[in-house]
């Protein structure tokens, strides 16, 4: 064979065979499970990151789906858990997202506004149509929901009897026109202490095609981690129409590598 053939031929053969290795290193960056599945204890691969949905819910499945009642702390709400490792044939970590989906429909949609103070029977504990004055005068409980309050900055409950100046200084946030509808992602089953992430869920959330970010960039390592979401409704700024809510909603994850902490 002519030298000079020879030499453009193994020219080649490297050009093809660098094409070969960039497209695959760019595939291999780039890993992502992303799925909607129905079986409760469901486990996806995609070669380097594995995804374990497991809702703790009576239908068995990964959706977040229930009755939401008013509560004074998020782990009084509907619950889900998810969980994120890599594979061992891969020797890197990962970001990892999780995204809530929730469905339309009216009574959700009215979840994401605070109620309005109002009077409470005594007999029934039916709210009446009735004036302060005119509850209390009639030995009915008028019930006061706050306009602004104070709210733990780590769990977004509502802190009760606190004024603006003690609320801030003591490290709380004063909220004026918050939703009563929010969220909590723990990193422990009991839901106790401060969770990685809390959130409110706003009307244009709801039936929003693309999903809500609830949590994201937690680092994916081939140590098995479980995530726990809660979804809640404060009882302090909602009234009796709230009780007996139906909610329905789902969880999808995803994980890509993450190019800073390779293992």
């Amino acid at each position: 064979m002519n030298r000079d053939i020879k030499k453009k031929l193994i020219g080649s053969i490297i050009a093809v065979i660098a094409f070969v290795i960039l497209i695959a290193g760019a595939t291999y960056a780039y890993l992502v499970s992303n799925v909607d599945v129905t079986n409760g204890n469901y486990v996806t691969d995609t070669h380097c990151f594995q995804i374990d949905y497991n809702i703790n819910n009576t239908d068995g499945t990964q959706n977040i789906t229930g009755i939401l009642f008013p509560s004074a702390v998020p782990t009084k709400g509907l619950n889900g858990r998810v969980g994120f490792k890599t594979t061992n044939n891969c020797e890197l970590n990962g970001k990892g997202t999780l995204k809530l989906f929730i469905n339309s429909n009216n009574n959700t949609t009215n979840l994401t506004s605070i109620a309005s103070s109002y009077c409470r029977s005594r007999k029934t504990g039916e709210a009446v149509n009735l004036t302060e004055s005119e509850c209390t005068a009639a030995g009915h409980r008028w019930v006061s929901i706050p306009t602004s309050y104070c709210e733990n900055n780590a769990t977004l409950e509502t802190m009760t009897n606190v004024s603006q100046s003690d609320c801030t200084s003591n490290g709380g946030t004063w909220v004026t026109g918050g939703s009563p509808l929010k969220y909590a992602v723990y990193d422990n089953n009991s839901g106790s202490g401060t969770p990685v992430k809390a959130g409110y869920i706003t009307s244009s959330d709801i039936g929003d095609s693309n999903g809500k970010i609830i949590y994201d960039n937690f680092i994916v390592t081939d140590v098995q981690k479980y995530y726990y979401i809660y979804i809640w409704m404060d009882g302090y700024l909602t009234d009796n129409s709230y009780n007996d809510i139906p909610f329905t909603g789902h969880i999808e994850a995803s994980a890509i590598q993450d190019n800073e902490a390779s293992r």
